[in-house]
């Protein structure tokens, strides 16, 4: 990217009420694994997609502590 900064909402702000579940998340990433391989998208690459995704993973999906209060 360049030096454009985000100013919109936070990924916990907009995923909030969307109660996304461990086995909706894991849907996503399988689909979008799928999605990368059919575009021969590079291992290294994938690997790095794969851990950016991964670090919104605690904003966007529903824990088991918070789905019980």
């Amino acid at each position: 990217g360049g030096p454009e900064k985000y100013n919109g909402r936070t990924m916990k702000e907009v995923h909030k009420d969307m109660n996304i579940t461990e086995k909706e998340w894991d849907a996503m990433v399988a689909d979008f694994k799928k999605t990368l391989d059919k575009f021969k998208v590079p291992e290294k690459e994938q690997e790095e997609l794969f851990t950016i995704i991964g670090s919104t993973k605690p904003d966007i999906v529903l824990s088991s502590t918070t789905s019980n209060q």
